[in-house]
């Protein structure tokens, strides 16, 4: 029986992959083995045998899904990441280093455009008349994704 400390390393040509027994195991009863499957960069994805009850998972289980695992070189620099055919993730054959580096390109992006809908609605507002905005109040509307859900005050008098 295994516990719940238990890792397992193998080598997968030149990458080392490590699996860890997730939490989902003892946290759902009947929820089965899921192993939490490393590599030395940061990418991590999760294999799981609905049919094996943890409570009766041994390490030559753990070795079954851990050998599944295929490493490939990303698709655009080259690193260890996990071959989409072997391990599902939504990396698509990148590494996790390259994944990011394009998650972080698309929030920039959207935060531009985000900020260019603010100042033309504030720009529409200035010439309506307004004075002012509340800040405090726009940012809770944008957290709750109201697009651009901002307070404007008009002049008085």
């Amino acid at each position: 029986m295994l516990d719940s400390q238990h890792t397992q390393t193998i080598t997968v040509g030149d990458a080392s992959v490590t699996a860890s027994i997730s939490p989902c195991c003892w946290m759902y009863p009947g929820h089965g083995l899921q192993i939490r499957v490393a590599l030395p960069n940061g990418g991590s994805a999760y294999l799981h045998d609905a049919e094996k009850p943890f409570d009766q998972a041994c390490e030559a289980d753990v070795d079954r899904l851990l050998r599944r695992v295929r490493v490939i070189p990303c698709s655009r620099c080259g690193g260890q990441a996990f071959d989409p055919g072997s391990v599902v993730t939504n990396r698509n054959g990148l590494c996790e280093r390259c994944f990011l580096s394009d998650l972080d390109a698309e929030f920039a992006e959207a935060k531009v455009k985000e900020q260019a809908e603010i100042a033309a609605l504030e720009a529409k507002m200035i010439a309506e008349g307004s004075t002012h905005r509340d800040l405090c109040r726009g940012r809770i509307a944008r957290m709750a994704k109201c697009v651009l859900a901002l307070v404007f005050h008009k002049k008085r008098g």
